[in-house]
């Protein structure tokens, strides 16, 4: 038991590589196999040109980003319900809430930008 507790880190290092690769693993059954060989489809959709790839690179950014958001927003709360009137502790809780916030509103501002500059090159063809 002594072992386990020791390399705790290695155990879960190799736990969460594990759980990885058991994540991954279906996108390589995802080829397509046809009589001239193996074509993999495109995980990004119909993607053809520069400005739809980078197109949906960056929401795929942004709603990663935009999940750790709210995330980090729903532990905000937490911290102030755990705080019960400490006021150190309601501090640090209203200070997660505040930058959770503020992050939401750069990315909400981020894929604003991104969606206006995407139509404009867009018209420009």
């Amino acid at each position: 038991m002594k072992f386990f507790l020791k390399n705790r880190a290695v155990f879960l290092g190799i736990f969460f590589l594990l759980v990885a690769a058991v994540a991954v693993a279906p996108m390589f059954v995802m080829a397509d196999v046809t009589g001239s060989g193996a074509v993999l489809k495109n995980p990004l959709g119909d993607t053809k040109t520069l400005e739809s790839l980078i197109d949906k690179i960056i929401q795929i950014f942004l709603n990663f980003f935009a999940i750790v958001a709210v995330i980090y927003l729903v532990y905000g709360g937490f911290l102030f319900i755990k705080a019960q009137g400490n006021p150190n502790a309601l501090g640090e809780a209203k200070t997660n809430i505040l930058w959770a916030i503020i992050g939401l509103a750069v990315i909400l501002g981020a894929k604003a930008i991104s969606t206006i500059v995407t139509n404009t090159i867009s018209s420009l063809k």
